[in-house]
């Protein structure tokens, strides 16, 4: 974290770029955002704050793997970028602070869908039990 913070120095962002560390109010941070970021080398399952942040009508640009390229192949695929290409992050970032993009409304990631569908995985297991 000390090298990240130093980064930040090093560039003149210390006024646009807050630590918060453990936050409760995450959706209320979101809400007011212009963009949210899911830049993890190591692909998440899920990625809930995607669907969070997109749910807020906030767009998010994210590396293309596990279940934020799922979800953004599906709601804004225009947001995904090759894992590790920093360089497209950046341009893409800046292209949307200009213009934001359309953010496609979706049912496919619903609680109830991921209840349902889970319950189809179930019963299709009893069955070839």
């Amino acid at each position: 974290m000390r090298e990240l913070k130093d980064q930040v120095t090093s560039f003149g962002l210390d006024a646009s770029i807050t630590f918060v560390g453990h936050r409760k109010d995450v959706k209320q941070i979101m809400s007011i955002s212009r963009l949210v970021f899911s830049l993890t080398k190591v692909p998440e399952a899920f990625g809930r704050i995607s669907l969070e942040s997109l749910s807020l009508g906030v767009p998010v640009i994210a590396y293309s793997h596990g279940g934020v390229k799922e979800q953004l192949s599906e709601i804004l695929p225009e947001g995904l970028v090759s894992v590790g290409n920093i360089n497209n992050v950046a341009k893409l970032a800046c292209e949307w602070i200009n213009k934001p993009p359309v953010i496609k409304r979706n049912n496919s990631f619903t609680l109830e869908k991921m209840l349902e569908n889970t319950l189809k995985i179930y019963k299709k297991m009893v069955r070839e039990i």
